[in-house]
């Protein structure tokens, strides 16, 4: 949650190496990696961690497991452009969370449940939904919880009333600041330029670059491309300077990213969604790393270090105890 990511698979290995029978930390590797997955843009291994996880919240009745499991696997479809499906994801646990009355252990539910709603013409379901958290919070000491309920209230408001959006989105993303979880404090100042790009472009801009720094820092793949058009519009990046000078044999940084996801078996269109990219400059950057690298996309897990991450924790099976494998 602090936004130190790097290491975070090699300790889960040390972890299932030292504890193998604790069911919780396999739970907990799945749903945190299945997170950093996503925000790398590697939707197929994200699916495989949040499903993971969702059979053990179904198996074990662990309420606030099965919840992040499905905000996870809600959060990877509305990245695909598929609402309709995260949205049937995300309401069972909507059901489940409030049966509970655990509202203050909502852990993402209600940003993705209200946005998966509002991208399939469930208004009057999201903002319901807002309310019913809204009433189950009244009184209670979450941080996190009250933040993601400013979070929902922004997006609800967004079309309607953009000044009371931009107040909820701004202290959603103070509140996420204040408690020391940037990557969600970035995802909130993102929404927040995109709340004022139509009518206060100077302060969108500023929003905005405060973002894609945070994610660039993180290694959020995935959340950088999707500001990419935003920051085109804003004015934000300028068109590369003729004859500069090329990476000859190395891959490039963009290159880099469509390798790792040509490790998980991304098709082009699965690359193209995750970096937002048109599927003509993918199918450049896949022949353009397939030359480099001198593999195939069969082979490529075999040359490219990406898959070094993977091979830590992961095998054909599931959990790798020995965490040197891969390197």
């Amino acid at each position: 949650m602090a936004g130190r990511w790097e290491g975070i698979e090699r300790g889960f290995a040390e972890l299932a190496d030292q504890y193998p029978d604790m069911a919780m930390a396999g739970t907990e590797q799945s749903l945190t990696l299945g997170r950093l997955a996503t925000a790398r843009g590697r939707t197929a291994e994200a699916l495989r961690h949040y499903r993971a996880a969702a059979e053990y919240g179904e198996r074990e009745s662990q309420v606030t497991s099965a919840v992040r499991a499905a905000v996870g696997l809600a959060a990877v479809r509305l990245a695909e452009g598929a609402p309709e499906d995260a949205w049937a994801t995300v309401t069972p646990a909507v059901r489940l969370l409030a049966r509970a009355g655990a509202w203050a252990r909502a852990t993402g539910l209600l940003p993705v449940a209200v946005a998966a709603g509002l991208a399939c013409g469930q208004e009057a379901a999201a903002t319901a939904l807002v309310e019913q958290a809204g009433e189950g919070l009244r009184g209670r000491d979450g941080p996190g919880a009250r933040a993601e309920l400013h979070l929902a209230h922004g997006l609800i408001q967004a079309q309607a009333q953009p000044a009371l959006a931009v107040e909820h989105l701004t202290t959603a993303r103070d509140i996420w600041r204040a408690v020391g979880r940037p990557y969600e404090a970035a995802r909130a100042a993102e929404l927040l330029a995109r709340a004022l790009a139509a009518t206060e472009r100077d302060r969108a801009a500023a929003h905005l670059t405060d973002a894609v720094d945070s994610f660039t820092r993180l290694g959020a793949t995935a959340d950088t491309a999707r500001c990419g058009p935003l920051l085109r519009e804003l004015g934000l990046t300028r068109p590369a300077a003729r004859g500069r000078q090329g990476y000859g044999s190395r891959l490039s940084p963009r290159e880099r990213q469509v390798a790792d996801l040509l490790v998980e078996g991304a098709t082009n269109q699965a690359i193209a969604q995750a970096l937002f990219l048109s599927p003509r400059t993918v199918e450049q950057h896949v022949a353009h790393v397939l030359k480099k690298l001198d593999t195939t996309r069969k082979t490529i897990s075999d040359v490219h270090p990406a898959t070094r991450r993977g091979r830590e924790t992961f095998g054909a099976g599931g959990v790798v105890r020995d965490g040197s494998q891969g390197h």
